[in-house]
């Protein structure tokens, strides 16, 4: 400790102790990777020497909200979509301070899909897709008499072969990388069964 005396012109003395704590140690903070979401997230910081925690708003497309500003970990959602810079900072009990920052991406918006127009076809057909915002991509079957096989069932577009004649219903499921998905449907009418094509075939 440290003490301090002081004395007057008479004699008379009077003396005050106080702890000096002499710290250069910086606490460290990690937040993690940056986010993409579209609903409320938990964000579990890694930090070591902090006494106190603040989280705050660097950058604001719109409004962030902290479920607890004040603690190491919280959980954040956005009022609007965009990218906003998020920082935590901590500080030790001596006053020394550290933060960390990252992107915070909220989408909330799915992806654009646009099949085309309904089509007629023999027995095969090819479907170039006009998508936008997507990265993971599956072909189904809705409805339809027969089994349709995918050329590409996880790609944007695809060409795909029917069994049987008929009138099909074919969707594709678009997904970004929030989450959000999109989903549409083209009618594709067969007309022409493979089954009598293949016969044809292997009969000359």
């Amino acid at each position: 400790g440290v003490r301090l005396t002081a004395k007057d012109n008479v004699g008379n003395t009077c003396a005050s102790d106080m702890t000096f704590i002499w710290e250069t140690t910086v606490p460290t903070v990690s937040i993690g990777q940056d986010i993409f979401t579209n609903k409320e997230i938990l964000i579990d910081a890694a930090t070591v020497d902090g006494d106190s925690f603040s989280w705050s708003m660097v950058s604001v497309p719109g409004v962030i909200t902290f479920s607890d500003p004040t603690s190491e970990d919280t959980r954040v959602s956005a009022s609007a979509d965009g990218t906003y810079v998020l920082r935590l900072t901590i500080t030790t009990d001596s006053g020394v301070i550290a933060s960390d920052e990252i992107n915070f991406t909220w989408d909330s918006t799915p992806p654009t899909i646009d099949l085309g127009q309904d089509i007629a076809r023999k027995y095969r057909a090819s479907i170039d897709a006009h998508t936008s915002g997507g990265i993971n991509y599956e072909w189904k079957k809705l409805s339809g008499p027969g089994n349709v096989i995918f050329s590409s069932p996880s790609s944007e577009d695809t060409a795909l072969i029917v069994d049987q004649a008929g009138d099909y219903e074919i969707g594709l499921s678009v997904t970004d990388q929030t989450g959000n998905t999109a989903l549409d449907r083209v009618a594709i009418t067969f007309d022409y069964d493979i089954r009598v094509f293949a016969k044809q075939v292997s009969s000359g």
